[in-house]
């Protein structure tokens, strides 16, 4: 399963499933993602602005981060498995096995197994505006402010051990 932020679908062209936020607190904007599998293709539109999709293979589920909501979706009865509306989530990714999510939100490095429980990823550098990069080799490439000095960084998070080093 493949997903990717796309542009609205011509009406009637697939099969689109709307997942909105039953609550007064949502914008007006929506984005489109795309699922594909050698089976199908549907679109899922999600209440807010687009930020960041992902797959994990091994669990069967798909990510998505709007400025809305995070949504964590089952792309194959295409129902909810989790969301958390007005989150404070700022970036996503997935390990290079599928077996896990990597979230973020301003300074806190969270992960998402199975249990769908977000586990806070211990480290010995504090971040603040933590951004994601590139998985390569099970290793995430970083950018980040070191606190207390605030000095930009580079670094890479092994997603295995939780190791995270400037680089």
């Amino acid at each position: 399963m493949t997903t990717e932020f796309t542009y609205p679908p011509v009406s009637g062209q697939f099969e689109e499933k709307p997942f909105d936020l039953n609550t007064v607190w949502k914008s007006s904007e929506w984005s489109w993602v795309k699922f594909s599998s050698d089976m199908e293709e549907w679109y899922g539109s999600f209440r807010g602005t687009a930020i960041k999709v992902a797959t994990a293979t091994q669990l069967g589920l798909a990510a998505v981060l709007t400025s809305d909501c995070f949504y964590i979706i089952n792309p194959f009865d295409r129902e909810v498995a989790f969301f958390d509306p007005q989150t404070m989530i700022q970036q996503l990714a997935s390990d290079s096995n599928g077996s896990k999510f990597i979230v973020a939100d301003w300074y806190t490095l969270k992960y998402i197994e199975a249990d769908l429980i977000f586990k806070e990823i211990p480290s010995h550098i504090e971040c603040d505006n933590i951004e994601f990069g590139k998985v390569l080799d099970n290793k995430l490439q970083l950018n980040f402010e070191e606190i207390p000095d605030y000095q930009i960084r580079n670094g890479l998070l092994d997603l295995k051990t939780w190791d995270l080093q400037i680089i």
